[in-house]
Formats: structure tokens, C-alpha cells, sequence
């Protein structure tokens, strides 16, 4: 996404219950070049975005549309050390106010950990060949989140 036109795409994950989220940055080539965020990466049920925040970075409409997923406490955002990337993105787009609050939010390694030790108890309890697969994580996210 690189332009406004895009923006509604982004406007139709409001609301969803469970989001992905990742950020990447632009290459730091020298010592001394300051990493810049490059993409934000957002992705529902039904479709992902991958945001060009260097086009973007001016845009209100975009900006509106991500505080009101980030701040949904009804939306729980996962993804993979986010906590860093919201810390960054706040010290490099200061001017914009998705990042500032965050409802619900649950960190990757955080939920393997979780799911790791949810595995262990609870298999011997329902079934001893239970493995962790995507259909076990999914139904159980909303009950250890």
C-alpha cells in the first residue's frame, strides 16, 4: 500500500478479533545510518496489508484507521518482539499516534512459551498423543491470552 486509495483495506481489519502485526526496517548500510521503519505489516481472516510507511508516514487517514485497530480492546495484535518495534516506531514517527497505546497485544516467543507449557499439563490430562498444531493454538489463544 502506497497511497490513501489503499487505506481501506486497512479500515476493514477494524474490529477483527485476533490481528498479525510486524514491522520491518530499512537496511542500516553504515555505522553511523539511522534505521528508519520501511513496512508495516497487518494481516485478518480474510486478507493482509503490507503498509509502505515511507509513502505514508504523512498520512492521517492511515493513522486514525491503526489507532482505532491498536486500541480496540476487543482486537488482540500478535506478532514477534513487537514491544521493540512499538518502541522504535515511537523515537522515529513521533507525530504518530497508533503506536502510543496498544489494548491488547501478545508477543510470538511469549505465546510458543505458553503453548510449550499449556502442552505438557494438559496433554496428559485429555490425551496422552495431544500435539500442538495450529488448530490447538487457535482454540486456545482467547483462553491463556
Amino acid at each position: 500500500m502506497t497511497t490513501d486509495d489503499d487505506i481501506p483495506l486497512v479500515e476493514s481489519l477494524i474490529g477483527s478479533q485476533i490481528l498479525g502485526v510486524d514491522i520491518e526496517w530499512r537496511p542500516q548500510l553504515t555505522k553511523f545510518m539511522t534505521q528508519r521503519p520501511a513496512t508495516l505489516q497487518i494481516s485478518g481472516k480474510s486478507h493482509a496489508c503490507v503498509i509502505d510507511l515511507i509513502s505514508l508516514v504523512q498520512s492521517q487517514r492511515l493513522d486514525k484507521a491503526l489507532t482505532l485497530i491498536f486500541r480496540d480492546t476487543n482486537t488482540i495484535l500478535v506478532g514477534l518482539a513487537f514491544k521493540n518495534d512499538l518502541t522504535l516506531l515511537r523515537k522515529h514517527l513521533p507525530h504518530l499516534e497508533f503506536p502510543k497505546s496498544v489494548a491488547n497485544h501478545c508477543d510470538a516467543a511469549d505465546l510458543h512459551a505458553k503453548m510449550q507449557a499449556f502442552n505438557a499439563k494438559k496433554a496428559k490430562e485429555l490425551n496422552p498423543d495431544l500435539k500442538v498444531t495450529p488448530a490447538v493454538v487457535a482454540g486456545t489463544l482467547k483462553g491463556i491470552v
